[in-house]
C-alpha cells in the first residue's frame, strides 16, 4: 500500500521513488466490483477516489487488474461472479468501460505528442 501524502515514510521517498510509483500507478488499470455491506470514504492517499473497507459480513467481489505494460491480467471472483450472469456482466461491463478509459487517454496522449512536434527543433 503506497505511504500517505505528509507522513515521514511518504517524505523519505527519493525522487527517483516517487517517480517509479507514479509510473506504477499509470501502468496498471485497477477493477473492483463488490456487492454487499460497503463503506466507502474519500482516499487519503491523494490518489485514488476511495478508500473502501468491508465489515465482516457476506460479501461478493471480483476484482481485476491489468499491468498495461507487460499485458499480465489478474482477477478474483467470488462463486457469484463466476455463476450469476448479472453479477460476472456488471464486472465485465466495467472492464469495458476502464479499457475503453485506457485507450482513449492513450489517444489523446498520441495527439498532444503530435501537436508539439511542430514546435520540435528539426533535425
Amino acid at each position: 500500500m503506497p505511504d500517505l501524502p505528509n507522513t515521514p515514510a511518504a517524505n523519505t521517498k527519493t525522487i527517483s521513488e516517487k517517480i517509479a510509483t507514479a509510473i506504477e500507478r499509470v501502468m496498471t488499470l485497477r477493477i473492483t466490483t463488490v456487492v454487499g455491506l460497503v463503506t466507502a470514504t474519500n482516499s487519503n492517499d491523494g490518489h485514488s477516489g476511495l478508500d473502501i473497507q468491508l465489515p465482516p459480513g457476506p460479501h461478493e467481489c471480483a476484482t481485476t487488474t491489468v499491468d498495461l505494460l507487460q499485458g499480465d491480467i489478474t482477477q478474483i471472483r467470488t462463486e457469484k461472479f463466476i455463476s450469476d450472469p448479472a453479477y460476472a456482466k456488471m464486472h465485465d461491463d466495467a472492464l469495458t468501460a476502464g479499457r475503453q478509459i485506457v485507450a482513449d487517454n492513450l489517444a489523446a496522449l498520441k495527439s498532444a505528442i503530435i501537436g508539439l512536434e511542430k514546435f520540435l527543433p528539426k533535425p
